[in-house]
């Protein structure tokens, strides 16, 4: 349960340093004729942290439920692209929403991988193989 934990939490601290990083990357790459996503680096990052964020304040362990919570985080993110296009001080743009779903299907990998990992670490200690399946399910 902690190395689940920590490995969630070590993954949120990159994915926020990545948001606080990401204006540097729009200085250092200010190439707008290129199909690039350094503008849309804190929309990738974002799903991630929020998601994360949601995941550890839940304390939520069960894997669908972690997903379903990576889902909605993404939604919500794609729905406030959409509600910009009202907003006269925002713009819209559909890198936004493409670095929003890779930042879906990032955290969906970061959790699937931290879920498997843990369940194989735990299944090979031998007789714990029940508390184990308990324990990731």
């Amino acid at each position: 349960m902690k190395y689940r934990k920590a490995i969630l939490i070590f993954c949120f601290f990159i994915l926020a340093l990545t948001i606080l990083l990401s204006d540097f990357f729009l200085i250092v790459f200010q190439d707008e004729s290129s199909f690039s996503l350094t503008g849309s680096i804190s929309n990738l990052a974002g799903t991630g942290v929020a998601s994360l964020f949601f995941i550890l304040i839940t304390n939520e362990t069960r894997l669908d439920n972690m997903i379903v919570i990576a889902i909605l985080c993404a939604l919500g993110l794609i729905i406030y692209e959409f509600l910009q296009i009202m907003l006269p001080w925002q713009v819209f743009d559909i890198k936004d929403i493409m670095a929003t779903l890779m930042g879906m299907v990032l955290i969906i990998a970061i959790i699937l991988f931290n879920h498997y990992i843990l369940k194989r670490k735990l299944y090979k200690m031998g007789p714990v193989k029940k508390a184990a399946k308990r324990l990731t399910d």
